[in-house]
């Protein structure tokens, strides 16, 4: 956060005390929250996203071309994705999935292809190429 910013926050945080009498200091996802809505964090990876995209769950989906659902999942609910939470974004992606590899089969055959599906297939590779990036910054060691 800029410096001026901190000092908005600690104004915010100064004007809105919590607890039940208001005597104490707010609870720390008050405080996130409201430094989200002071300064919104830059477009790169948390320290969470860039952990399961270097641990095994994130190569997988990598691999598997369901990384940017998976991304989309620890970006809404910022918690380490379990099983159940896995086989869901599996499940969710694979028309997706199945609509990519369609596509690049019909490019490499050399099928003429809709405006549409040609559109669709780039911002399907850009999102996985970001999920890709994140995955890099962990392997190395790039700090937020």
């Amino acid at each position: 956060m800029s410096g001026i910013n901190l000092q908005a926050l600690a104004e915010v945080v100064a004007a809105n005390p919590g607890g039940k009498g208001a005597d104490r200091f707010p609870i720390a996802n008050k405080i996130l929250e409201w430094a989200r809505q002071i300064q919104t964090p830059e477009e790169d990876a948390s320290p969470l996203q860039r952990a399961v995209f270097a641990a095994p769950v994130g190569r997988a989906a990598l691999e598997g071309l369901w990384a940017p659902e998976l991304l989309a999942l620890i970006k809404a609910e910022r918690k380490w994705p379990g099983r159940w939470s896995v086989s869901q974004i599996k499940a969710q992606a694979d028309d997706a999935v199945r609509r990519l590899r369609d596509v690049e089969m019909r490019l490499s055959r050399g099928d003429q292809l809709n405006q549409e599906d040609l559109q669709w297939r780039d911002r399907r590779r850009a999102a996985i190429q970001h999920c890709q990036d994140i995955a890099v910054m962990a392997q190395s060691g790039v700090q937020v």
